[in-house]
């Protein structure tokens, strides 16, 4: 199965689909009207997701979804 037909490294893409948080995102990143926008809404993202693994104690789901973002 090759990575275009089957997703992310040759999985289902359902998995990702389930991941809201993750699609919101992407989809926030595809609408941003500029590029600094883009990168604002990135480093929002990216202290969000470094507070999380910073407290600890996040389930296996929501480590998959953030290693994602």
């Amino acid at each position: 199965m090759s990575a275009v037909t089957g997703g992310f490294l040759g999985r289902s893409s359902s998995n990702t689909a389930n991941m809201r948080g993750l699609v919101q995102f992407i989809a926030d990143l595809r609408n941003a009207r500029a590029r600094d926008l883009e990168e604002k809404r990135i480093n929002k993202e990216l202290a969000n997701i470094r507070q999380k693994f910073k407290d600890g104690s996040l389930s296996g789901y929501h480590k998959k979804k953030y290693v994602c973002k």
